[in-house]
């Protein structure tokens, strides 16, 4: 139990600086933003449900009070419903979760666009294909990363554990 626990606070940590990199690192920082649930997904491979749900809680409560609004919008609400449809068994249910992603979409839409401009015109009827383009996106690529880590370096970390 106490190995568990180290696992996931351990990795909980590296999720909120991976994600809190693109407020310090402009470019790369980005990228970390993307990749930065992957260590939820790690703590879902080596430990219970119930550690990956605490880790999801408290990774998102740190990143409510180091971010700004606009990170709290593009984690809790499309990167983590694009990792959690990976940990979930009936495919009816991961799709469900394409809901928050579309959510944190249109409120990223709402929230930028100037009124009356061409970018409002253009994405006033596409932000939902943005959005749905985007979990799907997500969810593929974690789920590619979710295989390599687990058949490549995984069975490694477990033989040595």
């Amino acid at each position: 139990m106490t190995k568990q626990i180290s696992i996931t606070a351990l990795l909980t940590v590296m999720t909120v600086i991976l994600f809190s990199s693109q407020m310090f690192i402009p470019f790369l920082g980005v990228v970390f933003t993307i990749f930065s649930t992957i260590p939820i997904m790690v703590v879902n491979m080596l430990t219970e449900k119930r550690y990956t749900i605490m880790s999801i809680i408290i990774s998102s409560l740190l990143i409510v009070l180091f971010n700004d609004p606009f990170g709290w919008i593009l984690f809790i609400l499309i990167l983590i419903p694009s990792t959690v449809s990976n940990m979930i068994e009936k495919k009816f249910y991961s799709y469900l979760l394409v809901i928050p992603v579309l959510l944190g979409n249109y409120i990223l839409y709402s929230v930028i666009i100037i009124d009356g401009s061409n970018v409002e015109l253009f994405l006033k009827n596409i932000w939902y294909i943005i959005g749905i383009f985007m979990f799907i996106s997500l969810k593929y690529s974690f789920k590619k990363v979710e295989v390599l880590i687990r058949y490549k370096y995984l069975n490694k970390l477990k033989k040595e554990i």
